[in-house]
């Protein structure tokens, strides 16, 4: 089985991400998403938005409404997604509703949620209402597209129900991430059961959270495996039943400062400040661990700004990790790439928080705080942190456009599942967030993001 590894390892390293999807249909792991181009992508999301959207201003204009939809229907149909299944008129309300405020569309909205949970489970398949859900996404339509998300579920249950998934397919592993979604534990661990040894870092991670939620026997015994397994040690043991403090970026007045600097080991996001650049007394100085998202480690490798030297280890997923191999060398510093457990998620893969969480939680810490986090429902963050001088509009509008490769309610999901186990704490503004549930986090997105995604308002302050 190490072998094995080793060679999946080599495989995702070495192979071109082009000849991934050719490789993987032979070998069985079908991707509608990456090998039927016929099939719909998360970010095909873009050439709809473009379909329905005229740009005259700073908010989505149509000029023409029903050309406008003939045409969406039209690059649906193309992917094989049955759009107009859901009828004129909820189509007609929908290009109406992505221009208007969420006071003078609220009625809208709620009608068409309504109408989505009236619709048949045989009416589409669970991608085919996942594409449309990341349609309402991208307007700021969160409450409608949750109705989607949640009917997405339902049919994908249907299709368990019914044999339609087979084990070991692309499938199969997204009906397990809906599985962990839905809480439905006890066929979740039948379904990981069906894993194959070619899967085997996938069922090892499905075992995991099986375990942090519902079998502390089953995770006790992952836990002695690790040990025994010799995989990423210094990072296991540096982590390794010790208290863990995650502070993330967003802006705050709470002086959470000296509790941080307590912690035996303490992670920031994207850290590339001096320790006299940051308000010590709001989030303390001290950074053993870093995990860097796309947009920072392309700016640091633009400017080949050197980290700062207490790190010891920075880490970026795959995608991102060529540019930290760029960067100038220190002594101590331990450059990796953290395995992106997009696996886990009933589509798209994690932001580099909850990424970094599972990453942190799979060396078995004796403890993990998050400071400072609250899942984009603060805007602003905090001074020196961004790569450039970008202004909030400007990060809203990013959030907006990369919810079609990171789903909010995936990243919510996890998190809260860790949460409710037992296994992260957090601070006032963690545990806010964590005690909405997923339909009130989905609710309180669209009062920040709403107004700005559809007539161009300032995202809303949280308070």
């Amino acid at each position: 089985m190490t072998i094995l590894k080793q060679l999946i390892s080599l495989y995702r390293v070495y192979m071109p991400r082009k000849l991934r999807p050719f490789i993987a249909q032979l070998l069985g792991y079908h991707s509608p998403f990456a090998v039927n181009r016929s099939i719909t992508r998360p970010r095909d999301v873009l050439i709809y938005y473009a379909a329905l959207v005229s740009k005259t201003g700073p908010h989505p204009v149509i000029q023409d409404k029903a050309a406008a939809l003939n045409t969406l229907h039209a690059l649906f149909k193309e992917r094989g997604i049955r759009s107009e299944s859901l009828g004129s008129n909820w189509w007609s309300r929908f290009a109406q509703v992505i221009t208007l405020s969420d006071q003078d569309g609220e009625q809208i909205q709620h009608e068409l949620r309504k109408d989505i949970e009236s619709i048949s489970v045989t009416l589409m398949s669970w991608w085919e209402l996942l594409s449309i859900y990341n349609l309402c996404l991208k307007f700021g339509l969160f409450n409608v597209a949750y109705g989607f998300r949640l009917k997405a579920r339902e049919t994908m249950l249907i299709d368990l129900q019914q044999g339609k998934v087979k084990p070991n397919s692309y499938h199969h592993l997204k009906a397990l991430g809906t599985l962990l979604e839905m809480r439905n534990w006890s066929l979740l661990k039948i379904e990981i059961d069906k894993i194959g040894a070619w899967h085997s870092e996938d069922k090892y991670l499905f075992e995991f959270l099986y375990a942090i939620a519902s079998d502390p026997a089953k995770l006790e015994e992952l836990r002695a495996a690790s040990i025994k397994s010799g995989l990423d040690r210094n990072f296991f043991n540096f982590n390794s039943n010790r208290t863990i403090a995650y502070v993330g970026p967003a802006k705050t007045e709470n002086q959470d400062g000296l509790e941080i600097e307590k912690f035996d080991v303490v992670v920031r996001a994207n850290h590339k400040y001096r320790k006299d650049a940051i308000n010590f007394l709001v989030k303390g100085s001290r950074c053993e661990i870093s995990y860097y998202n796309g947009l920072q480690s392309r700016h640091l490798a633009s400017v080949s700004e050197a980290l700062p030297a207490e790190i010891r280890f920075a880490n970026a997923v795959e995608t991102n990790f060529q540019y930290l191999k760029k960067l100038p060398k220190q002594p101590l510093l331990q450059l990796r790439t953290p395995r992106n457990h997009r696996s886990l998620l009933m589509q798209g893969s994690f932001h580099s928080m909850p990424n970094a969480i599972l990453d942190l939680l799979k060396c078995y810490p004796k403890k993990i705080k998050i400071f400072h986090v609250d899942l984009m429902l603060t805007v602003s963050r905090f001074e020196g942190y961004k790569a450039h001088a970008e202004k909030e509009a400007e990060h809203a509008r990013i959030f907006i456009d990369t919810m079609k490769n990171h789903d909010p309610v995936a990243q919510f999901s996890f998190l809260e599942i860790a949460y409710k186990s037992g296994l992260l704490e957090g601070d006032s503004m963690f545990q806010r967030v964590m005690e909405l549930g997923e339909e009130k986090y989905m609710q309180a997105l669209q009062a920040v993001y709403g107004n700005f995604a559809r007539v161009g308002l300032t995202p809303l302050v949280v308070k």
